[in-house]
């Protein structure tokens, strides 16, 4: 069966990112208690994190931030999203929600600043090996002669074939 390996991940204390291959994500949301498990866990293709990342951005936005609470009464909102045509409705604190946009936007950021970790441009960079390799031989092929060499029986050698024919001055008249 076949394993993702973990390319990159993102950690802050509500919320784990990890970049896997084949072009896929997985999203760990901590829940407030340390010792349960995960409030959300969410996997799918990475070309969904980017609109991921504006829709928690904008609904973070639209929230006023939370004044000071304690840890018992933080305010919980109701997050909702669509990833391949399928609903998630995640219940988040501010710290949740915030540290998921953090997280985000560093995804965003490395997908700018490097090329290599963007899976668009990761493909072509693969095949640029081949498209250079390909230009290098089609040169040397145009950079060299064409070959017409033939080869012809030099004149002093007898022929295989007149070899076995007897030519006329060896024949005898009877």
């Amino acid at each position: 069966m076949f394993r993702s390996q973990v390319i990159k991940c993102y950690e802050l204390p509500y919320c784990t990112l990890e970049i896997l291959t084949p072009d896929r994500f997985r999203l760990l949301i901590e829940s407030l208690d340390q010792d349960s498990e995960p409030t959300f866990q969410l996997s799918s293709d990475r070309a969904q994190l980017i609109p991921l990342a504006q829709t928690l951005k904008e609904y973070q936005q639209s929230l006023a931030p939370p004044r000071h609470q304690s840890q018992e009464k933080q305010a919980i909102y109701p997050v909702h999203f669509v990833i391949k045509d399928q609903s998630y409705s995640p219940q988040l604190n501010w710290g949740q929600l915030s540290d998921v946009v953090k997280i985000l936007e560093q995804y965003q950021t490395d997908l700018q600043n490097n090329p290599h970790f963007n899976p668009k441009t990761r493909k072509y960079l693969l095949s640029l090996p081949l498209l250079i390799l390909a230009v290098v031989m089609t040169t040397l092929k145009l950079a060299s002669p064409p070959s017409t060499t033939t080869v012809k029986p030099s004149p002093s050698s007898p022929d295989q074939n007149s070899a076995s024919t007897p030519t006329p001055s060896q024949t005898t008249p009877t």
